[in-house]
């Protein structure tokens, strides 16, 4: 039940912030910090996915039931953001480091949602 409560408030917080506010105009101190952030989140919601895949196979089978598809909205929603915010944009090589650290993080937690998926289809088979 701890996994599903840490997984349900990382993506909670996750959804609940504004990706594109991250990158309104200002010194970049903000950008940096909320980059910084998101890579946080990101990192922490993928330590929790993968203890999912570590379940036993009946809550294994639970949890991808109930939450698949919020699962797959996530990486929609991720995948999206991360394309329409980060596409075009002029960052100090601070930023720039920063940018490419979210989206390895962003990479990582996908590989992961996917390894769920396909457990999904194992599961379902």
């Amino acid at each position: 039940m701890i996994v599903f409560n840490g997984i349900m408030k990382t993506m909670k917080n996750m959804m609940n912030d504004d990706l594109l506010s991250m990158f309104a105009p200002g010194d970049g101190t903000s950008t940096k910090s909320e980059l910084f952030s998101r890579i946080y989140q990101i990192q922490g919601l993928r330590d929790e996915l993968e203890k999912i895949l570590l379940l036993p196979k009946k809550k294994k089978q639970t949890w991808i039931k109930n939450y698949l598809p919020m699962l797959e909205d996530q990486m929609e929603r991720h995948m999206y953001d991360s394309d329409a915010v980060l596409d075009g944009m002029v960052l100090d090589d601070d930023a720039k480091e920063l940018a490419v650290e979210y989206i390895v993080a962003l990479r990582d937690m996908v590989g992961v949602m996917q390894g769920i998926m396909r457990e999904y289809k194992n599961l379902k088979g």
